[in-house]
C-alpha cells in the first residue's frame, strides 16, 4: 500500500503501532480505524499515539465493541477465521467517549 500511495504522490511511511517513524508532537491528529482490536500492546500502541500529537491535537479510535452484534459474533468465531493476526483479535467493552 506504501508503494502504491508513493506512486500516487504521497509521502507514505511504513512502521509498527508502537514505535511510529515520527518526530514528537508531528500531528494535529491521528485517526485508528479498525486498528486497536488488532495490535499486541493497546497502551503502548494509544501512548506511541500522545508521543505524536501536538498539544490539544485528536486523537479519533474507531473500533468494535465487544457488546457491539458485530463484536458478539466475532469474539467467539475468531479462532476460525483464516489469518492468525485475526484470531489475536480483541474486541474491548463498552464505550469510549
Amino acid at each position: 500500500m506504501a508503494k502504491h500511495a508513493r506512486s500516487r504522490g504521497i509521502n507514505a511511511s511504513v512502521g509498527y503501532g508502537e514505535n511510529l517513524p515520527y518526530p514528537d508532537t508531528s500531528f494535529d491528529g491521528v485517526l485508528m480505524v479498525c486498528t486497536i482490536c488488532f495490535v499486541e500492546n493497546a497502551g503502548e500502541v494509544l501512548s506511541e499515539r500522545s508521543r505524536v500529537l501536538k498539544p490539544g491535537a485528536h486523537l479519533l479510535i474507531g473500533f468494535v465493541p465487544l457488546d457491539s452484534v458485530w463484536g458478539s459474533v466475532s469474539q467467539p468465531a475468531r479462532q476460525s477465521w483464516p489469518y492468525v493476526l485475526r484470531r489475536r483479535a480483541v474486541f474491548f467493552r463498552g464505550r469510549v467517549n
